[in-house]
């Protein structure tokens, strides 16, 4: 269900529909940081698949709470929707289950295994690419004139369009014989350098085909995430990853949260400002 999308159907005015959304992002977020830590040592002491399953359960349910407060808004409060970070306490959210499915995968992957994964991945893009051929064509705005454009001007990429770390992994590992931690640790660097210089250059361009260019170089940073946790998981010697992985999940969860109200307070300010 889109939180977004009933909010605006809803009969709230505009500035309470902004409460309700900080309200909603902030209480989900608290609840992440607080439920990640428990759920991710009970995985380390009960099981993994336990525990999994119970965040999905909770997720089953939040969304289900989420899908009768839309479906019948005459009946309940659509403030109601600002408790839905309570599902956490039932398994501890999408945090948990993010968590969860590396720790599960660090746990049984070998390195010789590890390429099964990569290959079926691979596969599901280029069947994902077969089935956008059946996809009819879309028009987006144009964000220089203001008028209609054909989507398939706009080419903005996304981390998932890039299979670069992957083939890297194997080029250091295989060829120039790096250690997996060595692997990790330089996938790990160069990915935040262009984080980093992608951010900027997102911020600091004018126009709209060097800021597309910016997107590339910050999409180039996608090997961050699974980079950092095998490094984390080969520092930590295998020991408590449960924990691990769902205290990382809960941080990037917050992370995310101050980011989204930083970046409001400065929209707030650049409207006072005009």
């Amino acid at each position: 269900m889109n939180d977004k999308n009933a909010l605006d159907n809803s009969t709230c005015g505009q500035g309470e529909l902004s409460l309700l959304r900080s309200w909603i992002a902030a209480f989900e977020s608290i609840m992440n940081l607080l439920t990640a830590a428990p759920f991710g040592m009970a995985a380390d002491i009960y099981g993994r698949k336990r525990t999994l399953q119970l965040a999905i359960t909770g997720t089953i349910l939040a969304q289900t709470f989420d899908a009768v407060i839309c479906r019948f808004p005459e009946t309940f409060p659509i403030h109601l929707m600002a408790l839905k970070g309570l599902w956490a306490l039932l398994g501890g959210g999408s945090t948990v289950i993010s968590a969860m499915i590396f720790t599960i995968a660090s746990d049984i992957s070998l390195d010789t295994q590890s390429w099964i994964s990569i290959y079926a991945g691979f596969g599901c893009l280029v069947v994902s690419f077969l089935i956008t051929l059946s996809l009819p064509e879309t028009r987006v705005p144009d964000l220089r004139s203001g008028g209609l454009m054909m989507a398939s001007e706009t080419r903005i990429p996304s981390s998932s369009n890039f299979q670069l770390t992957p083939f890297l992994t194997r080029f250091l590992v295989k060829k120039l014989r790096f250690s997996p931690l060595r692997k990790d640790v330089l996938i790990s660097r160069a990915s935040i350098i262009a984080l980093v210089a992608g951010s900027l250059g997102i911020v600091i361009t004018k126009q709209a085909q060097l800021t597309v260019a910016a997107i590339y170089v910050y999409a180039l940073g996608c090997g961050y995430n699974p980079a950092m946790y095998s490094l984390l998981g080969l520092l930590s010697g295998g020991h408590h990853i449960g924990i691990l992985y769902a205290n990382i999940g809960a941080m990037q969860s917050i992370a995310m949260f101050l980011a989204a109200v930083l970046f409001g307070i400065r929209l707030e300010l650049e409207n006072f400002m005009v």
